[in-house]
Parts: C-alpha cells; structure tokens; sequence
C-alpha cells in the first residue's frame, strides 16, 4: 500500500481532512508566526518562517471546498489551508457599472470586464485591455 492509496483512504470523510488540516496549517497561533507577521516579513525582504500563502476562488470553488471540509463558511476554509492573506474592501456604494451592448462593462475603475461561464463556474475577466 503506497502514500497515496494510504492518504486517499485516510482523508475520505469532511472530518478526516478537517483534522489532516488543522494539524498541518489549521493553527496559525500555533506557528513560529501569525499570519499577518509572516507577510509582512515577506513584504519587508525578511525571511519568515514560510512562504505566505494567498488564495483566490471563484464562490463555486468555495462551496466545494466547505462542502469537503464539513464548514460552515469561507474563513474556515482558509483558515484550515493555511491561507496567510484576506482580501479586505469596503462594500461598493457608487454608481452601477456601464453596461454595453456586448454585455461586457465598464467597472467602478473603468476597467473593461465581461462574465466567462465555463462547467465549472463563473467569472469576470478582461474584455480589454486600457
């Protein structure tokens, strides 16, 4: 029986992989550093106990992964891969993007945008470029 036939076994339940989790990157007090000291060692040309880890998910993503892990919500999830950075913004209150016939838009940056739908998901990419 090899590593991987051992692991894929070992971390079949939502339970299973929460606490493989939890024991690698789950505990971010538990660590040489917290989370924001390690990016800002990294931002500042230091060496952290690490490399910070970043994450970006489209919601489908997310709800795979609380559905595998058996959370609640998006923090959790982080929180147990080890994800050292938050994306922090305020809620957008301005006027609505400009919508053109192509459906594509113009965002609150003025940014050319459009929604890709694919098997998996939805996003917003590019449509071109300033």
């Amino acid at each position: 029986m090899g590593y991987e036939t051992t692991m894929t076994e070992t971390l079949e339940t939502p339970a299973a992989l929460r606490a493989f989790l939890q024991g690698r990157y789950g505990r971010p007090d538990a660590d040489g550093m917290i989370p924001r000291e390690r990016v800002e060692m990294a931002l500042h040309h230091q060496q952290p106990d690490r490399v910070p880890f970043d994450f970006w998910g489209v919601p489908e993503v997310y709800d795979l992964l609380r559905d595998r892990l058996g959370v609640e919500s998006d923090e959790e999830v982080l929180r147990l891969m080890g994800i050292d950075c938050r994306m922090v913004a305020p809620d957008y209150v301005g006027p609505a993007p400009r919508v053109q016939p192509d459906n594509t838009y113009y965002d609150a940056w003025g940014t050319h945008r459009r929604s890709i739908s694919n098997d998996f998901s939805t996003y917003d990419e590019y449509a071109s470029h300033p």
